[in-house]
Parts: structure tokens; C-alpha cells; sequence
């Protein structure tokens, strides 16, 4: 057997060697060329970044995955990009591939250049794409360059675009958004209270989450006297009320929206336990809306939470800073680990925010959301507020509080409570915080099933080495420069022990 096996191997050497190199070369390209067509489709990615900022999020590919009838995304791009766009370009083409390869087959991607087409430039100016300036450095001399960098979305006859692609971090949030409100058969109905200028937005405290929501949804100021007056229209998705630390609402208005969540409607409240002035003095909070959280099981404390995980404040003026860690606005990262509008947030911040203690109440569920940091207490009246007059809690004050829970009734009934009512105002929000994206998350959450909660910003997380004195620098440079020879003349000398 063995010698046939042999005798075969033989021949199929000599045939081998019969045949010409140029047609061994032919063969050898064919069978690769057979292999990759086979196999191209077959797209295997492995992403092994911090956060996986690489991937699409679960919540982009289930927006992609409804949508039945095609999608353009046209990129209209300079082809001759300056030298510092062209790391984006590609970073952007690649997005856009992992959209097309999740949208079977209803996306298409399209590149055009408005520069070499007048028609190309006017559509790009039609749906808002307008040429952007850079200043860049060409023969020793500065000079301003033009360069197209946006994208048009197109769905059925409805068109959106994203006029600027240089905000890559949040690339993936705002074209999944735009992708969502376009394939929306109907926008969702949300109802605003305690907000009197998001009708005008002139002087609006919540200028920036009011942008966001209407961007996405049908946003509807409702005045007071119309909730008193009548039962508030089942209508809405949901309803966002703001205790703005002036407004006392009525016994009516209240009932109005006891009413209208114990019948399935869907609340955010965002109310303070203690009302904060202007010139840091305490006011009792006079919303009126404790009967209303008592209903739930829920009691809004008449106090303040402290942590040490405190914010760096600038108590100054024009003329003198006075910059301090202030217990009273602190961030938290402690999260109930299964909240899906939690997922993509990093840190909250609470400015004079209130605890929350829950009673359970038959038929209602509830959830704490968020806590303050394991060293946090509580302060209560006589409040100091001054900095430098707070006083400093024993071991046993110290404990974490609840400060967001969510609740719900056997109707699907909703009640999302955040004891903070300055929790979005703009002037009180801060870069390390995701307060914004956390309340947008709750009431996607509310009224669209979570359609965007949980799409991350995509940036990779740079880990730099760690600050060092110079004894330790010295220790490891001389290390290195001696154990490497060191080890080479143990071994060398084993060898010479060895032979002799």
C-alpha cells in the first residue's frame, strides 16, 4: 500500500515538472482569484476597543433593520480634501459601510463631489450642505481652503442632511436620528410644562435638551391653566414637567396629572426637595408636587444631598475667581446596571439635588435608576451652603441616597422622578456629565421603546502613561540598560561552564 502510495507521488512530481512555470503561475492565480469571490462577502471584524467604538450600537442596528424601502446616503466630499480631512473622510466612509451592511440591502452609498458639478453643488446647498473654510499651512504660508464634508439622507420623498462631518465621536447618534425620524410613520406627541419660553426660545433654561427633543419629537408647550381647566388629552407620549422654583401648581393641576399617568400616561418630573435662590439662601419648595410622588410610594425629601465626589465650582465674580470642590453639586456613576438609557452615560451631575425615600404601594413597581456615591449624607435645615461652612459628616452619615426612580402601575403607567430641577438647565451643565443625553434617553425610552438610547459616542479612550518622579525614571532606565546585557552574559557564561 505504502509503495503505491509513493509510486503516485512520484508521478505527480514528474507531471509537475513537465509543466511550464507560467501555466503553474496561471493556475496558482485562478484558484486565488476563485477563493477570494467566494469568501469576500464573508466580512469577519473583530473590535477590541475600550466601549467597542468600532461597532454600530444594538440600538442603530434595529433602527436599520425596519426599514423596508431604500435609503440613499449620498456623501457629497472634496476630492481634493486638506491633508487633516482626509483621516476623517475615511472614517466616515467606513461608518457609512457598516450602515450599508447592516440595512439589507435597502441602503445605498453614493459619493459625488459639488465641486465638479454645478447641479451636484446646488443640491448640496438645497438641503443645507454649505462649503466649509479651513486655514491651512501650504509653502510656509497660511492660506484659506474651501472643501465640501457632509451627507444627504433620502427616504422616499422626505431628504435630511448632516451639513458637517467633522464631529465623528457623534457621528453614529445624529445620522441614526435623522435615519429614525425619517422612516417614522408618525413623530411622537410630548407635552411641556414649566418651561414658558421653550415656545419662543428667548431666554430658555433648557435651550439645549428643548433643541434636542424637537428635533425629534412633536414638542408641545401646555400652559397651566389649560391642565387645570380639563383632563390633560391622552394623546401625548408623555409629559415633561419642570419646577422652575417659581410656579406653585394647583391642587387642579395636579389631579390633571395624577389622572393622567395612573391611566397609562407616561411623567418626568424634574422637582426639587428644597428650593435654592440666586444668593444661595433656602426657600421651602412650593410646587406642590409631594401628594403626587406620595400617590407612587415616593417622598421627596425636604433636604439636600452632599458627596465627596464634589464638583470644582467658581464662586467669583469679574473681578475676583474663588474656585472650590462644593459638595452640594457632585457626579455619580452609581447606575442600576440594567437601565437601558443608562447605558451610554458615563457620569451624572447633581446640582442641590434632593433624596428620595420609597414606600411600596400595591400595584406598582419601582426602580432605582441612580444613587449618590457610597460617601455621600445629607444636610438638612439649618442649610449652609457657603463653602466654607460646611460642616463635615461622621463615618456613619455616610451612605449612598436614591435619587432617580422610576416607577410603574398595572395600566403601563409611568413615573420618572429626578430630584434636581437644575439637572438640565444650561448654564448648570457640565462637560464630564451626560445629564442632556440621560433625560433624551428617558423619554426615547418613554415614548419610542428605547429607539436611541445606548448609541455611545464613538471615540476610542486613550490611555497615557502615568505621571512618574524622576528617582522612579532613573530606576527603570538603568534597569533596562543593564538587565538585558546582564541576562546575554549569564547565558554566555552557562555555555563556556558548559563546554569546559
Amino acid at each position: 500500500m505504502r509503495k503505491k502510495i509513493s509510486n503516485q507521488i512520484i508521478r505527480i512530481k514528474k507531471m509537475l515538472k513537465k509543466v511550464k512555470r507560467p501555466v503553474l503561475y496561471t493556475i496558482g492565480f485562478c484558484v486565488f482569484t476563485a477563493i477570494q469571490l467566494v469568501f469576500s462577502p464573508i466580512a469577519l471584524k473583530i473590535d477590541l476597543s475600550e466601549g467597542h467604538a468600532y461597532s454600530l450600537t444594538p440600538s442603530t442596528k434595529k433602527i436599520l433593520q425596519k426599514i423596508n424601502k431604500p435609503l440613499t446616503l449620498k456623501l457629497f466630499v472634496t476630492s481634493d480634501l486638506p491633508t487633516r480631512l482626509i483621516p476623517i473622510k475615511s472614517d466616515v466612509i467606513d461608518l457609512l459601510n457598516e450602515y450599508r451592511k447592516e440595512g439589507n440591502n435597502k441602503i445605498q452609498i453614493v459619493s459625488v463631489d459639488p465641486k465638479k458639478d454645478e447641479k451636484i453643488g446646488l443640491e448640496a446647498q438645497d438641503i443645507g450642505i454649505q462649503e466649509l473654510q479651513f486655514s491651512q499651512l501650504d509653502k510656509d504660508k497660511y492660506q484659506v481652503a474651501t472643501a465640501y464634508l457632509g451627507l444627504g439622507i433620502y427616504y422616499n420623498d422626505k431628504k435630511m442632511s448632516i451639513p458637517q462631518l467633522t464631529d465623528l465621536s457623534n457621528l453614529e447618534y445624529n445620522l441614526s436620528s435623522v435615519i429614525l425620524k425619517l422612516t417614522k410613520q408618525e413623530m411622537p406627541k410630548i407635552g411641556i410644562i414649566g418651561d414658558d419660553q421653550l415656545a419662543t426660545g428667548q431666554n430658555d433654561p433648557y435651550l439645549t435638551i428643548g433643541s434636542i427633543l424637537f428635533n425629534q419629537y412633536n414638542i408641545t408647550p401646555l400652559k397651566k391653566d389649560t391642565t387645570a381647566e380639563k383632563e390633560i388629552d391622552p394623546v401625548y407620549n408623555a409629559l415633561i414637567v419642570f419646577d422652575n422654583r417659581t410656579t406653585k401648581y394647583s391642587d387642579d393641576e395636579v389631579t390633571s396629572l395624577k389622572k393622567y399617568v395612573s391611566n397609562g400616561g407616561k411623567l418626568l418630573v424634574l422637582a426639587d426637595g428644597i428650593w435654592i435662590t440666586e444668593n444661595l439662601s433656602t426657600e421651602t419648595a412650593n410646587h406642590n408636587l409631594f401628594s403626587l410622588f406620595s400617590d407612587w410610594g415616593i417622598k421627596l425629601e425636604n433636604n439636600l444631598v452632599l458627596s465627596t465626589s464634589a464638583e470644582l465650582i467658581n464662586f467669583g465674580n469679574a473681578g475676583q475667581s474663588f474656585l472650590s470642590l462644593y459638595p452640594f453639586w457632585f457626579q455619580t456613576n452609581n447606575f442600576y446596571s440594567k437601565a437601558g438609557p443608562l447605558s451610554n452615560i458615563e457620569s451624572l451631575t447633581f446640582p442641590w439635588g434632593s433624596s428620595l425615600s420609597l414606600t411600596k404601594k400595591p400595584g406598582i413597581t419601582s426602580t432605582i435608576l441612580v444613587q449618590s456615591p457610597p460617601l455621600s449624607w445629607v444636610q438638612k435645615e439649618p442649610f449652609k451652603l457657603n463653602p466654607q461652612e460646611i460642616p463635615q459628616p461622621t463615618k456613619k452619615e455616610l451612605q449612598s441616597y436614591p435619587l432617580v426612580v422610576q416607577l410603574q402601575n398595572k395600566k403601563n403607567g409611568e413615573l420618572i422622578i429626578i430630584p434636581s430641577s437644575r439637572f438640565v438647565e444650561d448654564k448648570f451643565l457640565t462637560q464630564s456629565g451626560g445629564n442632556v443625553e440621560f433625560v433624551f434617553n428617558l423619554i426615547d425610552n418613554l415614548v419610542s421603546g428605547g429607539a436611541l438610547s445606548g448609541i455611545r459616542s464613538r471615540s476610542v479612550v486613550f490611555h497615557p502613561l502615568p505621571q512618574i518622579d524622576d528617582n522612579q525614571k532613573d530606576m527603570f532606565k538603568y534597569s533596562m540598560m543593564f538587565i538585558l546585557p546582564g541576562l546575554f552574559g549569564i547565558y554566555g557564561i552557562w555555555r563556556l561552564m558548559k563546554r569546559g
